[in-house]
């Protein structure tokens, strides 16, 4: 999870004039660019540096929920991920506009001050709100909820506005400990379900590695922000510290996390050589699953004993490899016959293979198609048969709305 600004565990110190310990190292007042306007009006912008982190988070929550919602295949928890993004976009909007314009503690004017308030509620609303979103999320990739229903989604909404409700509440009476429950408990809790439910799914063990690390370098973050602040800023000076300080650690770490963690990306090419070839079957086959070995052990070493009788034991060691997990791919040097075994176990569904292998084109089109990539653990392809040119071009449009993602949330 992201999270950007700095007076949330101090968030009555700002917001109600209780000036920070003169022992700090910290500044007291951000850095401040002003461009001097007509009519004496200034136009300010704090924490500079602060502000094309906002804009690259900005970007990076509309970017990945943009992406999930045109996924192909099945996804039944899309609208929830989907969600999760976008709210982090208008999180990060709300971040940037409190922090660089409308921040100033200078500014004694009730209209701002009640602007600010209102800008600091919607922000951390928007932040725990995220937080359960992912829970839904964990929740219903595990089926304990079904992302389908209109009840999840209204017990959803409802959590949404009982969190705006609770944060309001305790901002304005200074509930100092509903604060910290809301922001580090609920975030805490929600982010830990969130990975057991990960956990629970066998196929996304391969993304605990990003998981990781996207723990540590929020834990980096957070304690920067929270109990290192002091340090760093002792340790940057006066200076420095008004453009690096722990608010732009914490904000440089939140995107690297937005960066590393994986949200069901897709993988497109265009491939015309057989170099092209070999590397994209080498590259499914490394997020295959090991357990497709034994279950396709059997019809595998049939298909590989009989591919080797027909190309005279000259094998390629590629073809080997791809074709004990179901891969086969064009341009992999078999001959007129082996091209006949591969269509034949390919109309079976037994493996994964491309139509071009099928249609045995000499020089086919720049395009390498699979449909049904939802169902690719279970090895249960469905296979377009292409019968010639004419109709390659009658499917050209489909074909580039569909086409070519290779691989679709490996599960």
């Amino acid at each position: 999870m992201v999270q950007f600004t700095k007076y949330f565990l101090r968030l009555q110190n700002y917001f109600y004039e209780n000036n920070p310990s003169s022992n700090s190292s910290c500044t007291s007042s951000p850095a401040k660019w002003c461009i001097d306007g007509y009519d004496g009006y200034k136009f300010c912008i704090q924490n500079p540096t602060l502000l094309p982190l906002c804009i690259l988070a900005l970007l990076i929550g509309l970017f990945c929920s943009k992406c999930i919602s045109k996924l192909a295949g099945k996804f039944p928890s899309r609208w929830f991920y989907y969600l999760a993004f976008f709210l982090y976009g208008i999180m990060m909007t709300s971040a940037g506009i409190l922090h660089c314009f409308i921040g100033d503690r200078q500014t004694n004017e009730d209209s701002s001050e009640n602007i600010r308030l209102f800008i600091v509620i919607i922000d951390v609303s928007l932040t725990t709100c995220i937080a359960v979103t992912f829970l839904f999320c964990g929740l219903c990739d595990i089926q304990f909820l079904n992302p389908q229903s209109i009840c999840t989604r209204c017990l959803l909404l409802s959590s949404y506005f009982i969190l705006f409700l609770l944060w309001t509440l305790a901002v304005i009476n200074e509930w100092n400990h509903i604060i910290y429950a809301l922001y580090v408990g609920v975030i805490s809790i929600c982010c830990f379900v969130y990975l057991i439910t990960q956990l629970c799914i066998k196929s996304n063990r391969h993304a605990l590695l990003a998981l990781f690390m996207s723990g540590i370098y929020a834990s980096i973050g957070l304690i920067a922000e929270s109990f290192g602040a002091e340090y760093i800023c002792k340790s940057e000076g006066p200076f420095w510290s008004q453009y690096f300080g722990p608010e732009f650690i914490w904000c440089l770490f939140a995107d690297i996390i937005s960066e590393v963690i994986p949200n069901d990306s897709c993988l497109v090419f265009f491939v015309h050589q057989k170099i092209n070839y070999e590397n994209i079957a080498r590259l499914i086959v490394r997020f295959m699953l090991e357990k497709l070995l034994e279950d396709n052990r059997e019809k595998s070493s049939v298909l590989l004993e009989s591919l080797i009788e027909v190309n005279e034991s000259n094998l390629r060691d590629t073809v080997k490899t791809t074709i004990s997990y179901g891969v086969a791919y064009h341009h992999s040097g078999l001959t007129d016959d082996g091209h006949v075994e591969l269509g034949l176990a390919s109309s079976l569904n037994n493996h994964l293979t491309t139509s071009l292998i099928n249609m045995n084109l000499e020089n086919p089109l720049h395009l390498l198609y699979i449909t049904v990539l939802s169902d690719l653990p279970n090895m249960t392809i469905g296979f377009r048969q292409l019968v010639d040119r004419r109709l390659l071009y009658e499917q050209a449009e489909d074909l580039r709305d569909q086409a070519v993602e290779v691989v679709e949330n490996i599960e």
